[in-house]
């Protein structure tokens, strides 16, 4: 088997990555710069999703503790399934690079939208698992949306048009570009065209289009590659992630009462119980022992949710799950939810999925994610209508 190499990211940390998956990541980038930059981009990509949950960096687990799940065999690093998943999204050229490959195929003559996806994908290498991955928002592929960013780039820069609906073809311009033999078609390029400009600026253009000198080498710095709907999703992460954590330091300030009430109204929230006044109860201290709250699935009560609701600032440990298998036993449960604002050991979390009885555990992180996506203890501040063109209403029979 290969041995890994490692590959600089920066004079402080690198990455350490087999050659077949380098193979994969680095695609056509030639330059040192190239390289950089995508590197950049991944450190930030992990970063990121580190930040919202999404993946996991285990920092350490002590002598004879059990191992968490899907940690690799070492006492640092990532999870094996959730870093294979973010190099994954990586593998997935950025629009610019999409830029030269699709001129090239359409420099063969006319394509549909689904025969430059097909080729840029043979291109690429992009698997189907790839082209199945979708853009936060879940609207669209990634692939297939920085496919579309890049035709509609090269298209107000004149380099491609739309003779009809989603065919496109190279222009005498994107042509001229062509046989240039540029090493990397980029936003600096397009920048030479005017019409280009005004499109990025807002502005309108007036007369026809100018000839521009083309550089075969485009030695122009490299603009952003993320797309518009990159910066949507990446200015939304980064609000969704400062709510969640004004969430969490609310839930701290909350008393245990206000917290169990709080449990009990994000179950009911989540469509757990029934119309009926009764569907979610706060227990209480005064009920049963480790018994915070009870959802009724049904008017009977013939299912029945038992939750316990910890408010701490400690780690949740196996004796605390095992003193609440204890009290779902005691009400003859099968299904338990145990809430906290912390977190919980990997010792309680083996324990829990180990035993017969269902316990579900929600930790801090969590608990914010699921009221932010249930709107409990949230409002909406405002909405934006992101508009396109309705291709059927021009259609002409």
């Amino acid at each position: 088997m290969a041995r890994p190499r490692k590959v600089a990211s920066s004079p402080a940390t690198a990455l350490a990555f087999d050659p077949a998956t380098l193979d994969t990541l680095l695609g056509d980038r030639q330059t040192a710069d190239e390289v950089d930059e995508l590197f950049r981009q991944m450190k930030k990509h992990l970063y990121e999703r580190m930040l919202s949950g999404e993946l996991t960096y285990h920092l350490g687990y002590g002598r004879g503790e059990a191992k968490p799940a899907g940690v690799a065999n070492h006492r640092n690093g990532w999870t094996r399934a959730s870093f294979s998943g973010n190099v994954a999204a990586m593998a997935i050229p950025d629009f610019q690079t999409v830029m030269l490959p699709l001129m090239r195929d359409l420099a063969n003559g006319e394509r549909s939208g689904q025969e430059s996806l097909d080729a840029l994908a043979s291109h690429f290498g992009i698997t189907a698992e790839e082209r199945a991955m979708r853009i936060p928002s879940g609207r669209a592929p990634i692939f297939a949306n920085r496919i579309g960013w890049a035709k509609s780039h090269l298209k107000m820069a004149g380099v491609i048009e739309s003779p009809r609906r989603s065919v496109y073809r190279l222009t005498a311009r994107g042509r001229q570009i062509i046989d240039a033999n540029p090493t990397r078609i980029t936003l600096a390029l397009l920048n030479q065209f005017p019409e280009y400009v005004a499109f990025r600026t807002g502005e309108r253009q007036a007369g026809s289009p100018a000839t521009a000198t083309l550089s075969p080498t485009n030695d122009a710095p490299i603009a952003d590659p993320r797309t518009p709907d990159d910066l949507i999703n990446e200015g939304y992460q980064e609000l969704r992630s400062a709510l969640a954590a004004e969430l969490r330091d609310r839930i701290a300030s909350m008393s245990p009462a206000a917290f169990e009430q709080l449990v009990v109204d994000l179950l009911k929230a989540m469509g757990y119980g029934g119309p009926q006044t009764d569907a979610g109860l706060v227990v209480g201290r005064g009920g049963d022992e480790g018994i915070d709250g009870i959802i009724k699935e049904d008017r009977l009560g013939l299912e029945t949710i038992y939750l316990q609701a910890k408010r701490w600032q400690n780690t949740v440990g196996r004796p605390d799950i095992q003193r609440f298998a204890g009290a779902l036993q005691g009400q003859r449960a099968r299904k338990g939810v145990f809430i906290t604002s912390s977190s919980f050991s990997s010792e309680a979390r083996a324990y829990a999925a180990a035993i017969q009885t269902t316990i579900v555990l929600i930790d801090g992180a969590q608990l914010a994610d699921l009221m932010i996506e249930h709107n409990v203890g949230v409002g909406t501040e405002r909405s934006l209508h992101i508009k396109k063109v309705d291709s059927d209403y021009f259609t002409v029979e």
